[in-house]
């Protein structure tokens, strides 16, 4: 059982077809995940949405995978609900 908040910094490349780029810290709570994240435009970094902060209760949380490659590792989430993670950009419902 998780005792103490685990935190993990991400990125969600790709947003808007590419024309975006999010970066955030993922902590692991016994409540569930609670996404912390920022997007900004890809092409000269100006334009940022501001940090958002998006909870993920345990129950929503379908399954997690931890996908390894050559040069980068993706921890992929999926939720019982599309509703779940509808306020996360480049989510893949």
């Amino acid at each position: 059982m998780l005792t103490e908040s685990i935190s993990l910094p991400f990125t969600l490349p790709q947003v808007y077809q590419g024309l975006a780029e999010g970066s955030g810290v993922m902590r692991a709570t016994p409540a569930g995940l609670i996404l912390e994240f920022e997007v900004k435009e890809a092409l000269f970094g100006l334009l940022k949405s501001g940090v958002k902060e998006i909870a993920i209760p345990m129950p929503e949380i379908a399954s997690v995978t931890l996908k390894k490659g050559w040069f980068r590792t993706r921890l992929i989430i999926r939720a019982t609900s599309m509703k779940t993670l509808r306020e996360v950009e480049g989510n893949q419902g």
